[in-house]
């Protein structure tokens, strides 16, 4: 127990938090791929960007700081399937000059419009509004105002009526900008962009555009079939077969190395490749290594070894299909046997809301150690139904099947936790 309570405490101290947004810098002449547009990255140094890619909303979301000063300019880019009825100028207007005024602190900072004509290649539909908000004195310490610059236009592809994108840029000016700075920085931005068709082609283009740190998602649809980066997870899990009688069930830790290669106790390494959103490619994964060390009185001590194969595809946006399909070993110390196992398994997880998922598998387990007959076989789900609460899964497994030659029913019970 002390081995455990030390590894534990070791992974909390590694761990990153998986659940929230996740950056990297910008890297030199980026393009940001949506389905109907492609947006070029600001240049420079300090930019980091995130990326959000479902349905039926994809996005981008830039912060700018340098030289560990506070955050002083945001750019958000977003794409929505269907046909969307744009906001008025007024409205946007209205949006703007709020969230500039909140940005300062000063609820009665002058606010002065700008130009933001846009560019003919948007439609005639597009709205934009740009604005300059000025607080109404300076903060002590500094020795002129504060000058919040906010500018949005939301705009329908002309190839593509059936997406609607926003773009907003929002700048806090300290005196680090040239007078004229946000102004040619914003038509930089929109000049830039390159309209285009939400084709086949460009939809699977930009799902395929997808190197970008990914976050821990608490629906099992969405949820990768590996670890975010410095992520870390622990589980436990209780089941048994009513016919039998007896619990059975285990624990595991993980650690997420990278985005792709995650290390599982006592010593399985995991490395996921394929779309991580599964939307358009499945997401797949292997496994090898150690995956058990128990004591058993007539076996001694059984080390259990193996390799598994595992798949993820969305069929629809809360709807995904997962299987899995393994091979295993254990060696028994005692009688230097190595006897094998297998399992196989597809299950179907819906995320009916976001802190709710049901699910329907069936599957197939041998398991290897001693006896007549160690073959399972069931259709239910394992789990049933997850609970997402912050951190924390809780799950409740059944299912009717087929155990040691007779039928049964299993039933059980799971605890995962995730920083």
């Amino acid at each position: 127990m002390d081995r455990f309570a030390v590894v534990l405490v070791v992974g909390l101290l590694m761990s990153g938090c998986s659940w929230g947004p996740r950056t990297r810098p910008v890297r030199d002449r980026e393009v940001l791929q949506l389905q109907s547009a492609v947006v070029p990255a600001p240049a420079g140094p300090g930019w980091k960007v995130a990326r959000t890619f479902d349905v039926p909303v994809r996005g981008f979301e830039l912060v700018h700081a340098v030289d560990g000063r506070a955050r002083d300019r945001w750019i958000e880019i977003s794409e929505q399937d269907g046909r969307t009825v744009l906001p008025s100028g007024e409205a946007v207007l209205a949006q703007l000059s709020a969230e500039a005024r909140s940005k300062l602190g000063d609820p009665a900072a002058a606010i002065e419009a700008l130009d933001a004509s846009p560019p003919r290649t948007f439609g005639g539909a597009a709205v934009a509004v740009a604005i300059r908000a000025e607080e109404t004195a300076a903060k002590a310490g500094l020795l002129q105002k504060r000058v919040v610059h906010s500018a949005l236009i939301a705009f329908v592809p002309p190839a593509a009526p059936d997406r609607a994108c926003v773009i907003a840029y929002t700048a806090l000016d300290t005196g680090g900008l040239p007078h004229d700075g946000f102004a040619e920085s914003w038509r930089t931005l929109v000049d830039g962009v390159e309209l285009r068709p939400a084709s086949a082609a460009n939809v699977a283009a930009a799902a395929r555009a997808d190197d970008f740190p990914k976050r821990f998602e608490p629906g099992l649809a969405r949820r990768s079939l590996t670890l975010p980066a410095g992520g870390f997870q622990w589980w436990v899990a209780r089941e048994r077969w009513l016919a039998h009688g007896g619990f059975t069930g285990g624990w595991g830790l993980a650690l997420g190395i990278t985005d792709r290669l995650e290390v599982g106790a006592p010593g399985s390494l995991r490395l996921s490749f394929g779309e991580v959103e599964a939307l358009e490619r499945p997401e797949l994964a292997v496994e090898a290594g150690l995956v058990g060390i128990e004591h058993d009185a007539d076996r001694g001590t059984v080390w259990s070894y193996g390799v598994s194969a595992m798949g993820r595809k969305r069929l629809a946006p809360d709807v995904a299909l997962r299987g899995r399909l393994a091979a295993y070993g254990a060696h028994e110390s005692r009688t230097a046997r190595d006897r094998p196992g297998g399992a196989a398994s597809a299950e179907i997880v819906w995320d009916v809301l976001e802190y709710a998922t049901l699910g329907l598998e069936a599957g197939w387990h041998t398991i290897p150690s001693p006896g007549p007959d160690r073959t399972r076989v069931w259709i239910g789900a394992g789990p049933a139904v997850t609970l997402h609460l912050p951190f924390v899964d809780l799950a409740v497994m059944s299912a009717a099947g087929w155990h040691d030659g007779r039928p049964g029913v299993r039933v059980g019970a799971g605890f995962l936790l995730t920083l």
